[in-house]
């Protein structure tokens, strides 16, 4: 029996790689979007905490009231644009989720069909195999009445 072969094996091969690259994609852009959840929670920490150490004083220079102020706008500015990041990054997740599904599918498409072909090769050796074996009883049993 000749070995089993797939034709499409390198097609299926590279469309795993090509899965696994995009699976990569998607844990970066899930990394970038944990990174800015995290600086967002930075920002918003610094603020409560300089916003915090202002008020402890017994006397608030106006000095220190116009650079919390400064600092309370540009921290404003800055979640504003952390969440604009947020939002376009979401989108940039979402496509690469839905680009891992559609790889995840030709993949097991490919996977389904090799294993169909594998089984029905089998077959064809264990049928391959049972008349080689009733050849070889046969045979056996011709000898003997001889």
């Amino acid at each position: 029996m000749k070995k089993f072969l797939f034709p499409l094996e390198k097609l299926r091969m590279f469309r795993q790689s090509s899965l696994d690259q995009k699976l990569i994609e998607l844990e970066n852009a899930l990394a970038e979007a944990r990174a800015l959840e995290e600086r967002h929670a930075a920002l918003t920490r610094e603020e409560r905490q300089a916003t915090t150490a202002v008020r402890s004083l017994s006397v608030v220079p106006v000095q220190e009231l116009l650079a919390l102020e400064s600092f309370r706008h540009w921290t404003e500015k800055e979640l504003q644009k952390l969440q604009r990041d947020a939002r376009q990054l979401e989108e940039k997740i979402q496509q690469r989720r839905e680009a891992v599904v559609a790889a995840q599918i030709e993949v097991e498409s490919l996977t389904t069909l090799r294993e169909r072909r594998l089984d029905a090769w089998r077959s064809e050796v264990d049928r391959e195999t049972e008349a080689t074996v009733a050849e070889l009883v046969v045979a056996r049993w011709g000898r003997k009445d001889s």
